[in-house]
């Protein structure tokens, strides 16, 4: 359960990156709060002393007066929250679940074939108790003969390489859903209608998948 700080909010902002030539997204957050009563103080006794540790999930949300609130992100803390005595706020950073993700390493080796990166990527956070719910992964168009990750190795080389082979793109969305598309998406709605009465001729180069 998440509690509101709303009115204790000073500034509010929030980031994407993109890591290229990997096409692997991250996000941040770096929220400024009012602390004039020590409220986010742990050595004092504020009923939130016991909790104020990294690693506390934190959401952002943004909007205008009389409208619903929008969700721009969800992460984790990155540490304590920063005190300024002089000005009484209390500063929280944080970062997506994904790049927290990017920090640990294999537990496990990894050894697949003829696997698409999408499969690969599935497998991966499987390693990292991330559920099937958890992420939505578009089919990957580049096929991979031989996969070999040894344990011990680190998660963000992994992904990093897989990424960087397939051109897709991977990221965290504002609700906390981690997706992937792959370097063409497949188009759902036609836009134009071939037929034997509009054409007159017909041949297919590149990528069939």
């Amino acid at each position: 359960e998440y509690s509101s700080y709303t009115d204790r909010i000073i500034s509010l902002e929030w980031q994407k990156q993109v890591d290229f030539p990997y096409s692997v997204h991250s996000f941040s957050s770096d929220v400024l709060l009012n602390n004039f009563d020590n409220l986010f103080s742990s050595r004092t006794n504020s009923p939130l002393a016991p909790y104020l540790i990294p690693a506390r999930p934190m959401k952002v949300l943004s909007g205008f007066e009389h409208e619903p609130l929008l969700q721009q992100f969800v992460g984790l803390t990155q540490g304590k929250p920063q005190l300024d005595q002089d000005a009484r706020t209390a500063r929280f950073e944080a970062l997506d679940y994904l790049s927290e993700i990017f920090k640990l390493q294999l537990s496990e080796t990894v050894v697949m074939e003829n696997v698409r990166t999408d499969e690969v990527i599935a497998a991966l956070f499987q390693q990292f108790g991330i559920e099937s719910f958890q992420y939505n992964l578009e089919r990957g168009r580049n096929r991979i003969p031989f996969l070999f990750f040894e344990r011990g190795k680190d998660a963000s080389v992994c992904f990093r390489e897989i990424m960087q082979a397939e051109g897709g793109q991977l990221w965290i969305d504002e609700q906390g859903i981690i997706r992937f598309t792959p370097r063409l998406s497949t188009i759902s709605d036609p836009v134009i209608s071939f037929t034997e009465s509009n054409i007159s001729s017909l041949s297919t180069t590149g990528d069939t998948e």
